[in-house]
C-alpha cells in the first residue's frame, strides 16, 4: 500500500524559468574531453556535456559562441553559461558515486533474490494447472469401469481465523478389471483439502449416497497399471481459476521486481554532475513479461483445448489473455516513448546541489524537438516512511517542498535539444536516501504535450549541505 501526503508547507507557484534565448539556443558547455583531477578521478565525458574544472570555463565560450553571439541571456542573466563543475565537486561525488555503486550491488542481490522467490512460486502454481490438464488429458483415454463405494467420508479442517474451514473427501471402493478386483481411494483429479467451490460436499453426497443404496459409481482406471484408478477425473474450472491467481500476482510480482532490479541495475548513480533519467528500460521489463504471459497463456490453450470446451469456461477463463494484453500495451507504449525521445541526461550545477543556495540544470534530450515547446517542469522533496507490519505494512510519501516552473525547449544542433530550470533551494532539506527509498530525497519531473506519446522524464537529483 502506498499514499503520498501533501505537506501544507509545500509550494506552489509557476514562473517562468530562466532560459537561453534565441532560436537555436545552442548550451554554452558544449565541450567534451578527459581532463586530469588532483584526487585521481577520472572526469571523462560525453560530447554536449559539462566538464570539469577551469579549461571547461574558458573553452565553453569559443567552442560554442557563447550565448551572447546569439543575443541571448545565459545563467544569471550573463553569456557565459551555466557555471562550470570544480575539480573538488567531481571529485567528491564521483566517490559518493562508488560508495552508491557498492552499496546498490548488495541491494541488487537482495532484489534480485527476492524477485526470483516470487516468480518460483507464481511459476511452480502454473506449473501445477499444466500438469493437471496434462493428467485429465491423459485420463480421457483411461479405460472406465463400474466401481462399488465400500466407505466413504468429509473431513472438515480449521485454516485459521481468516480462511475459515477447509473440506477433503475420501473414499474406499472396489472396481473389477480383467476378472480381478482392485481397490482404490483416489477421489478425484486434485489432491488435498480446500475451500473453493463446493466440490468437496457434492462428491461426497454422490458417493456417499451411492454407498447407502448399494449403487455403482463410474470410475476411470490407467490401462497400464490397473491400480491407478479415479472416480471424479475431470478438472475443476474455479480450482484452476485459483491456481491462476498465484500465478499470475507472484509470477508477475516476481518477473517486475526481477527484472527491473537487473535492469535498472540498483538506480542511476549520478557521476559529474550528470544524471541519468529513471525508467529507460521500462519498455523492456513490461515485454519480456509480456513475453513470458505470452508463451504460458498458449501453453494453457494448448493443453486445456482437447479437455475444456469453450462454453465450460468462465468469464473469468479469459483473464490470461486480458492481463497478456495489458502488458503487451504497456510495452508498446513505453517504447514508442523510449524510440521518440531516447534517454534524456540532467546536468546539474553544482554538484551535487547544495540546500539553501542556487540549482541549476540542463536536460539534454537526444531528440530535435519543436522550438519553443513548453514543459512543465516540477521538483519536489519526498519524504517516505514504512509502517505497520506484515498484512498492515504500508508505504508512505509525503512532499514536504513542491516547486513547479515552466521551461522553454531550444534546438541545439543537429538531433539535440535541450530545457533549462533553476530552483533557489530551501535550507535544511537534504537527501538522505536514493529515490523511493524510506527516507529523504529529491526529484524532478518534466513533461510535455507533443502529438502522439508524450513527453515525460523523472531524475533523481542529489542535494547536500551548503558548503561553508
Amino acid at each position: 500500500m502506498s499514499e503520498t501526503e501533501q505537506s501544507p508547507t509545500t509550494q506552489s507557484r509557476t514562473p517562468q524559468a530562466r532560459t537561453t534565448a534565441g532560436a537555436k539556443g545552442v548550451p554554452a558547455t558544449a565541450n567534451a574531453g578527459v581532463l586530469p583531477d588532483p584526487q585521481g578521478e577520472d572526469c571523462s565525458l560525453e560530447p554536449s556535456l559539462t566538464a570539469c574544472g577551469p579549461e571547461a570555463e574558458a573553452a565553453a565560450p569559443a567552442e560554442t559562441g557563447g550565448a551572447a553571439a546569439a543575443g541571448g541571456v545565459g545563467w544569471g542573466g550573463t553569456a557565459a553559461g551555466p557555471p562550470p563543475l570544480g575539480h573538488a565537486a567531481c571529485s567528491c561525488y564521483n566517490a559518493r558515486a562508488k560508495e552508491w555503486r557498492m552499496k546498490n550491488f548488495f541491494r541488487l542481490l537482495g532484489v534480485v533474490l527476492s524477485g526470483l522467490a516470487f516468480f518460483a512460486f507464481g511459476a511452480g502454481m502454473g506449473a501445477v494447472t499444466l500438469h493437471t490438464l496434462w493428467k485429465a488429458g491423459q485420463m480421457r483415454g483411461w479405460d472406465e469401469v463400474p466401481a462399488r463405494v465400500e466407505a466413504c467420508g468429509l473431513e472438515s479442517q480449521s485454516s485459521g481465523s481468516d480462511g475459515g474451514a477447509t473440506y477433503s473427501v475420501s473414499a474406499t471402493y472396489r472396481y473389477t478389471v480383467d476378472g480381478q478386483e482392485h481397490t482404490g481411494q483416489r477421489v478425484g483429479l486434485h489432491a488435498g483439502s480446500d475451500n473453493v467451490g463446493t466440490f468437496q460436499q457434492d462428491a461426497y453426497a454422490v458417493l456417499e449416497n451411492a454407498r447407502a443404496s448399494g449403487a455403482t459409481v463410474p470410475c476411470r482406471v490407467n490401462p497400464a497399471n490397473p491400480d491407478d484408478a479415479v472416480l471424479f477425473w475431470d478438472p475443476r474450472v474455479e480450482m484452476l481459476g485459483f491456481y491462476q491467481v498465484f500465478a499470475y500476482v507472484f509470477g508477475g510480482a516476481g518477473l517486475l521486481v526481477l527484472f527491473f532490479g537487473a535492469f535498472a541495475g540498483g538506480g542511476n548513480t549520478p557521476e559529474n554532475g550528470r544524471v541519468r533519467m529513471e525508467g529507460t528500460n521500462t519498455h523492456k521489463v513490461f515485454a519480456v513479461v509480456a513475453a513470458v504471459f505470452a508463451l504460458y497463456a498458449v501453453a494453457l490453450v494448448w493443453v486445456a483445448s482437447p479437455i475444456l470446451k469453450f462454453a465450460e469456461i468462465p468469464w473469468w477463463g479469459c483473464l490470461p489473455f486480458a492481463v497478456t494484453g495489458i502488458f503487451i500495451a504497456l510495452a508498446v507504449y513505453f517504447w514508442s516513448r523510449f524510440k521518440k525521445f531516447g534517454v534524456s541526461v540532467l546536468e546539474l550545477s553544482p554538484c551535487p546541489a547544495e540546500a539553501g543556495r542556487m540549482l541549476r540544470g540542463t536536460v539534454h534530450i537526444p531528440r530535435a524537438l519543436e522550438a519553443g515547446l513548453e514543459m512543465r517542469a516540477t521538483l519536489r522533496h519526498v519524504h517516505q516512511y514504512t509502517s505497520g507490519s506484515g498484512k498492515r505494512r504500508s508505504t508512505h510519501k509525503r512532499e514536504l517542498w513542491k516547486d513547479a516552473k515552466s521551461a522553454t525547449v531550444y534546438l541545439a544542433g543537429g538531433e539535440m535539444s535541450v530545457a533549462r530550470v533553476e530552483w533557489e533551494l530551501p535550507p535544511g532539506l537534504v537527501s538522505t536516501a536514493r529515490r523511493n527509498r524510506n527516507g529523504d530525497w529529491w526529484e524532478l519531473e518534466l513533461n510535455a504535450k507533443t502529438r502522439g506519446v508524450g513527453y515525460k522524464a523523472v531524475f533523481a537529483v542529489e542535494v547536500g549541505q551548503a558548503n561553508p
